[in-house]
């Protein structure tokens, strides 16, 4: 009989942490370890003798317990227990630690700076040709425990003070503001040779940081480098710092300037002060997208360093929309955290719609929403649903190392895209009002997805929950069906979409769907026709559901097509709930009106692209059709739907192109261009003239002492049609100018 494999276990709760003393006793640089020592102020919830919490690839000893109540006042650890399939430690003591008191646990740890980009680690780049490297940790979901012993569940807070020795001329980082530095000599009797010389230090400075607010191990950070620095103040007079390689501060403002305007939307919006003293932002290398540890968050070199006359209006929209996420978990995430990591939507989802919402703020002519419907929406969260592999927004995580693979587009970009659903729904000022009450009853503290529900009820006075569940607890979403009666009237059906439309009809899934729609009568008004409850529809009884699910007569009566040949109707206006529909052909061809008239805003013109051949691709709308709207779009002016319609020409000229039907498909795809291009300025049949512009414009750029003088929205369209016709020498021309560069 083979054996049972052992269950992965949570740490037991009958020792809980309070606060943390973390001294790290010297960070190597030159040979990539650590040591330090912890005074752990420990809660005994049951009498217990053994102590058990996480430590990973650290050696640790001289393990003690301090209760100055009890007879015995200290003990030494009589055993040092390592469980490698929880990451735990656990301590043994003789006497019992008696329940209801506090004792105080002190031990010493050795560990190593790993080049593997988790737990504390170690990061190099080169500055004046000289390799250097910096110290920098990063723990989410699970690696604060391979940097010092540690509860590493995020509903195990606690205060966390920490102190650091470095070599004198590095910077050192933590998450509370330094309250005392000190220069003494080296008290390692080892003198260690300097990290970037060959000249030995017999002096250290010891950093000194002040006591953190209540929070996760997760968000536990330090940074050990050189670095120069760059402040402002917000409004609220939080200072704000910037950190970055020596000699990049100046590319450092742009992301300053987002920075102090988003701290100060955040707190007005969410009616709740940023609660630390500073904010430090670190440019890392290598570093992989961006971490939000309160205080002291870490980005990639290319969100933080941007030079404003190089840098295109998407590269700056991309560092713009990164400091803003991480900004908003210093809220949601950070002042309240998810109890588990199944409910990580609750802070991520939030976090990328706060975002949008504070880009939008900082730059409305970016018109960022219209952004977020294309690439967040519909280019990610519904391409990832609409696949049989996808999962739930709220997902079970048994084991902590689960939690990575749901940091993907459901828990993010569904995620954010239910969160404007609601805010939708209940209107921004109630969505707005409930988050407010949500940040302060559970501030310092741990919640779940239905606490959330509970005060966006609360904040709008109307019922969300069951409604809400059908989103975040089920995966997948709705395709609605539009039908039109010979009376006008429309009969609606919903069924889950697939990506393969065979796979339907076998899947029974119904959800709760806010309806709105647009019509002919007034293209502006948005009429809201309330929920459609589908769990009390006609056709569904307590042991069948049937697919597809037709909507009711309630419904289904207060949706008529306005009368005449040209009347139209457009549910789910600005792509604004996480669903698609889609039409009759009769119904389709009436849409293309208002797209060609632009009586429908870019949300809407672009969901319809992208839908129709979705729609197509899946089997559910034949080809000619979708091919046939797009007729709609010869006079668009909006970028993004020209994307849309590129984006979908590629594919279908990839898959037709050795059919019969290819040279049809494009002289129709060059016919269609050729109107937005003559517009644009050049003839559709001129790409000769194009390449020679391109050409001029490269050389001209390069020739010239201002760097600037090519747009930086320009710059890699210029780039990329030199590289294809330019020849070798255009190639190695490139190359020189990157390898001078310091801008990439």
């Amino acid at each position: 009989m083979s054996a049972i494999p052992e269950v992965f276990k949570r740490l037991p709760t009958c020792v809980v942490p309070r606060k943390y003393h973390v001294n790290y006793e010297l960070i190597d640089l030159l040979n990539f370890r650590f040591e330090g020592s912890e005074r752990v102020i420990l809660y005994i919830n049951e009498t217990t003798c053994v102590i058990t919490c996480h430590a990973v690839e650290l050696y640790v000893f001289d393990v003690s317990v301090e209760d100055a109540t009890s007879s015995w006042k200290t003990q030494q650890a009589q055993e040092i227990q390592y469980q490698s399939k929880d990451d735990s430690i656990s301590f043994h003591f003789a006497e019992p630690l008696a329940a209801g008191s506090y004792v105080t646990l002190e031990l010493q740890f050795h560990g190593f700076l790993s080049d593997k980009m988790r737990g504390f680690y170690r990061a190099e780049y080169e500055n004046e040709e000289e390799k250097r490297v910096l110290a920098v940790t990063q723990f989410e979901a699970c690696d604060a425990r391979c940097a010092f012993v540690c509860w590493d569940e995020p509903a195990l807070k606690a205060t966390f003070e920490i102190s650091m020795v470095t070599e004198t001329d590095l910077v050192a980082l933590s998450n509370a503001h330094v309250v005392e530095t000190l220069v003494r000599p080296k008290k390692n009797a080892r003198i260690r040779k300097k990290t970037r010389s060959n000249v030995r230090e017999t002096m250290e400075k010891v950093w000194k940081f002040a006591e953190s607010p209540v929070m996760s191990t997760y968000l536990v950070a330090m940074v050990v480098g050189e670095f120069d620095m760059i402040s402002d103040l917000t409004k609220e007079g939080v200072v704000v710092n910037v950190y970055t390689a020596p000699g990049q501060s100046a590319r450092g403002r742009f992301a300053l300037g987002v920075a102090t305007t988003a701290l100060t939307f955040f707190s007005t919006n969410f009616g709740i002060p940023y609660p630390m003293k500073k904010l430090d932002m670190v440019a890392i290398p290598d570093l992989l997208g961006a971490m939000e540890n309160w205080g002291l968050v870490t980005y990639t070199e290319t969100f933080l360093l941007i030079d404003e006359k190089l840098s295109s209006h998407e590269i700056k929209g991309d560092a713009a929309r990164a400091i803003c996420h991480e900004l908003s978990h210093q809220w949601f995430g950070n002042l309240v955290t998810m109890k588990w990591w199944t409910d990580l939507w609750l802070k991520e989802g939030f976090a990328q719609f706060m975002e949008f919402d504070a880009v939008n703020h900082i730059f409305p002519e970016w018109k960022l929403w219209d952004t977020f419907v294309q690439d967040i929406m519909l280019r990610s969260a519904f391409v990832k649903d609409a696949m049989v592999s996808s999962h739930p927004i709220e997902v079970v995580v048994n084991h902590p190392n689960e939690a990575d693979e749901i940091f993907d587009a459901i828990s993010y970009n569904k995620g954010s895209s239910v969160v404007r659903m609601l805010s939708e729904y209940l209107g921004r000022d109630n969505f707005y009002r409930g988050v407010h009450n949500y940040l302060v009853k559970y501030s310092y503290n741990n919640t779940v997805t239905e606490d959330l529900w509970e005060e966006l009820e609360k904040g709008s006075g109307q019922k969300l929950r069951e409604m809400a569940d059908t989103w975040t607890k089920q995966v997948g979403f709705p395709l609605i069906t539009v039908r039109q009666n010979d009376d006008g009237k429309c009969v609606l059906v919903q069924e889950r979409f697939f990506a393969d439309s065979s796979l339907s009809s076998t899947d029974n899934t119904i959800w709760d769907i806010p309806l709105t729609l647009c019509t002919s009568d007034d293209p502006n008004a948005i009429k809201r026709l309330g929920i459609w409850d589908a769990k009390t529809s006609s056709l569904k009884n307590s042991t069948t559901v049937i697919t597809p699910l037709a909507a009711g007569d309630d419904i289904n009566n207060k949706i008529q097509v306005p009368a005449g040949l040209e009347g139209w109707i457009k549910l789910n206006p600005n792509q604004a709930s996480f669903y698609l529909v889609n039409y009759s052909p009769t119904l389709w061809k009436r849409l293309e009106l208002p797209v060609k008239e632009q009586f429908l805003g870019v949300p809407d013109r672009v969901s319809l692209l992208n839908s129709v051949f979705a729609f197509a691709r899946a089997g559910v709308l034949g080809l000619p059709v979708a091919l046939d709207f797009t007729s709609a779009y010869v006079d668009e002016s909006a970028s993004l739907c020209w994307k849309e319609i590129s984006r979908n020409m590629e594919y279908y000229s990839n898959l037709f192109r050795e059919e019969p039907l290819y040279p049809e498909l494009q002289r129709y795809i060059r016919t269609l261009f050729g109107y937005v291009m003559i517009r644009l300025g050049w003839d559709a049949d001129s790409s000769t003239q194009a390449d020679a512009d391109a050409k001029k414009r490269f050389h001209e750029s390069i020739s010239v002492a201002d760097s600037a003088a090519l747009s930086g929205d320009l710059r890699g369209s210029v780039f990329d049609i030199e590289a294809t016709h330019g020849g070798a020498s255009t190639v190695k021309l490139l190359q020189d100018l990157h390898n001078k560069s310091d801008f990439a």
